[in-house]
């Protein structure tokens, strides 16, 4: 009888551990998609010249994680201007901001992603190797705009200075 209380009291602590175990992951989960989400909808805050509202945004996208970084998209459109906010926490890339003009109303379907790593291939929002977005937007099926968001802008400054300071 005891061996078999042992064996219960096993299989309810194992219960109990793992169940705390998949809360706390849970947790994480949640409060990580939450500060991401945050973010995104606060990029405007990133001393942009245009600050859209949030009921403005059209269209938003991010990638990465913790260990590798964030990257942020979001586009937006007020009145005749399509407003277009990148940014990542990477310590080699500045906000980005484009504004152009526009003259009909843009749809989210309207709005393509396009993660380009640096072989300048199209790769997942997720893969370790992306040095920038493409954004796209269409009209009837065709590609009015076509914008490019580096990210490594700091990096490629640096190397540029290196080379105009060593030149003879």
């Amino acid at each position: 009888m005891n061996d078999d209380k042992r064996v219960n009291s096993k299989k309810q602590l194992r219960r109990l551990l793992v169940s705390i175990l998949v809360f706390i992951i849970l947790l994480t989960l949640t409060y990580k998609t939450y500060f991401i989400w945050k973010n995104v909808d606060h990029i405007q805050q990133l001393g942009f010249k245009y600050k859209p509202s949030k009921e403005s945004l059209i269209a938003k996208e991010f990638s990465g994680n913790e260990v590798d970084g964030q990257r942020f998209v979001a586009v937006y459109q007020e009145k005749n201007k399509i407003i277009i906010n990148a940014y990542s926490d990477f310590k080699s890339d500045k906000p980005n901001q484009i504004v152009h003009e526009i003259d009909y109303k843009i749809k989210p379907e309207d709005i393509k992603f396009t993660w380009i790593d640096f072989l300048e291939n199209a790769v997942d929002k997720n893969d370790n190797n992306i040095i920038y977005i493409q954004v796209d937007v269409f009209r009837d099926d065709k590609i009015v705009l076509t914008e490019k968001f580096s990210f490594v802008e700091k990096s490629v400054e640096a190397v540029n200075d290196y080379f105009k300071k060593t030149k003879p």
